[in-house]
């Protein structure tokens, strides 16, 4: 066998590096050998990005991430509420009231639960939400929003002070009135503005409007006159969503009309400081259909020229002016007289309540009428008896309301325009205090 000889290593070593050749190209110049410094990457890439830039790009990511989750419009779900009524009762939790929705011909479903009573629900105009009052987070009652089927509750109100009848707006779902300390506010749900609409300030000559800042309610104490009801004046666009308001100042209640959200604050006739539009001993009103008349019920007219006092209904038109001479009900009597009017869908006829009171501790409803706007024919009886809280159905053929039983308790009813096939919806041993009817 012949032996190879080991091939000899020719890579540099310790005792052999200097002895190397250095490399040469063809031009028998040395070659520049390439060195990497790995270690130069790093400081390089950091240096692209100067934390003076990084930080405030961080900074505005983070608040843009805020604002999208906590302020952004929230994709509204549709709920099907189609001749549903969700109402506030005590049912299975007596003392304790709860919101329950109804569909005719089928069962009550609870949607609110808890130890806090939930009160006063209220429709959207779309009917996928309700408005209604809890105390449930601050121990006094405020203005919560949920889907129509219970889900998502959220307050609204956040502010201290018990809050009292809140409404959405006609045909605006971020539009919410309420009374707080007896003052009339309107809140703005995408913004979470604000705005005292009635009374106006002491030294304030029209109406003010508020701003996206502006999130402060007004104590009452300085303002003596409050608010005990008020309605919203129908409209299709949000500049036409204005509202009327009784005043309440030592006993004696007036009318305040805001035509629209930004014009001056109607409450004297022809602007003369000292003569109201109209004054009594107490009003409720409600509008027509298409916002162009308010059916002003008063009991105990005051400051009638050359005449004694009565009651009635007197209707005026969107600027606060008499809308015809004849009105539609109208008693010789200064104790009792019509209350909570409300408009057919039609427009035709006004629903009312029937109240005698010669004193506060007799007080009693004594039945539900009907009269013609246009005052061609005396009233009609629908209901003898209580009857409280009228809602009446789209196509003006029920009228829903509460009526009492002894001991004080209510019941939720419904019976015919014309009278006839009168229902209990309730259960007759729940109590009923408030209810609405969904728009869908």
């Amino acid at each position: 066998m012949t032996d190879f000889p080991a091939p000899e290593d020719a890579s540099p070593s310790p005792d052999n590096l200097e002895a190397t050749p250095p490399a040469v190209d063809l031009a028998g110049e040395p070659v520049r050998r390439k060195v990497y410094e790995s270690n130069l990457l790093p400081d390089r890439r950091r240096r692209l990005v100067s934390p003076w830039v990084l930080f405030p790009l961080l900074l505005i990511g983070f608040g843009a991430a805020c604002y999208f989750f906590l302020y952004a419009p929230q994709k509204r779900r549709h709920i099907p509420t189609a001749g549903q009524i969700v109402f506030a009762s005590d049912r299975n939790t007596p003392g304790v009231s709860h919101l329950w929705a109804l569909t005719l011909g089928g069962a009550a479903r609870a949607l609110t639960s808890g130890p806090s009573p939930d009160a006063s629900p209220v429709y959207s105009p779309d009917g996928d939400q309700i408005a209604f009052l809890s105390p449930r987070q601050l121990g006094q009652s405020q203005v919560f929003v949920m889907d129509a089927d219970g889900q998502n509750p959220s307050p609204a109100t956040r502010m201290s002070g018990t809050k009292d009848i809140p409404s959405f707006a006609p045909s605006d779902n971020q539009l919410i009135a309420y009374t707080a300390g007896g003052i009339l506010y309107r809140l703005d749900l995408s913004t979470k503005a604000v705005e005292q609409l009635v009374p106006m300030d002491a030294d304030a000559s029209h109406h003010h409007s508020g701003s996206d800042g502006d999130s402060q309610e007004t104590p009452s104490s300085t303002l003596p006159t409050t608010v005990p009801n008020y309605a919203w004046r129908p409209g299709s666009k949000r500049e036409e969503q204005g509202l009327a308001a009784v005043q309440d100042k030592d006993g004696l209640q007036t009318l305040a009309v805001l035509p629209k959200p930004d014009a001056d604050l109607i409450a004297t006739l022809d602007g003369n400081p000292n003569v109201p539009l109209i004054a009594a001993d107490s009003m409720s009103i409600g509008w027509s259909p298409t916002g162009g008349l308010l059916a002003v019920a008063a009991i105990g007219v005051k400051g009638v020229p050359g005449g004694k006092p009565f009651s009635g209904i007197i209707l005026f038109d969107s600027q606060g002016k008499a809308a015809q001479s004849a009105p539609p009900v109208r008693l010789a009597s200064a104790t009792g007289g019509p209350e909570n009017p409300v408009f057919t869908p039609d427009g035709s006829e006004i629903v009312f309540e029937l109240w005698d009171q010669p004193d506060v501790a007799s007080r009693k409803c004594v039945g539900l009428f009907a009269a013609a706007v246009d005052a061609s024919a005396q009233p009609r009886l629908i209901v003898k008896g209580n009857a409280e809280h009228i809602v009446i159905s789209h196509d003006s053929k029920t009228v829903y309301y509460l009526t009492a039983r002894a001991g004080g308790k209510h019941d939720l009813c419904s019976i015919g325009l014309d009278g006839t096939g009168f229902q209990r919806l309730s259960d007759g041993v729940e109590d009923v205090t408030r209810f609405s009817l969904s728009p869908q």
